[in-house]
């Protein structure tokens, strides 16, 4: 029987079931922790890769836009209406290697946009940029 308070105030409190809701607080503090430390929080899952550190289990593409003007694709110079083309062959030998875009300081903003869309629209799932300082 839990009696929290007399009407008579020169009664007092009546501790008779003070140790019962002692022991099931404690329970649930002990319950509330215990979960807390096993509960999976969503966020990012970072997954080490399985090549060790340095080494590349493919080749990367490499699109270079340089300060001129020029598209260069894994050191071949190319214009930019077959730049497209030109990844996705490079894509068949490497499919999943990184692409990566590397920009020489200097470089039109319009022409890096142009060719980061064209290795968008070839369907490669990892794009790196790089900006290249002199």
């Amino acid at each position: 029987m839990i009696c929290a308070r007399s009407r008579f105030p020169e009664d007092g409190l009546l501790l008779e079931g003070l140790p019962a809701l002692a022991t099931m607080a404690l329970v649930l503090v002990v319950f509330f922790l215990v979960h807390g430390s096993f509960t999976v929080r969503q966020g990012v899952d970072l997954v080490s890769s399985e090549a060790a550190l340095g080494e590349n289990r493919e080749d990367p593409i490499v699109v270079r836009v340089s300060s001129a003007g020029t598209v260069h694709l894994n050191g071949k110079r190319l214009d930019l209406p077959v730049l497209r083309k030109s990844i996705d062959d490079a894509r068949f030998d490497s499919p999943h290697g990184p692409l990566m875009v590397l920009a020489e300081q200097g470089a039109h903003a319009s022409l890096l946009a142009r060719v980061l869309d064209q290795c968008k629209l070839t369907g490669a799932s990892d794009i790196r940029f790089t900006l290249l300082e002199e």
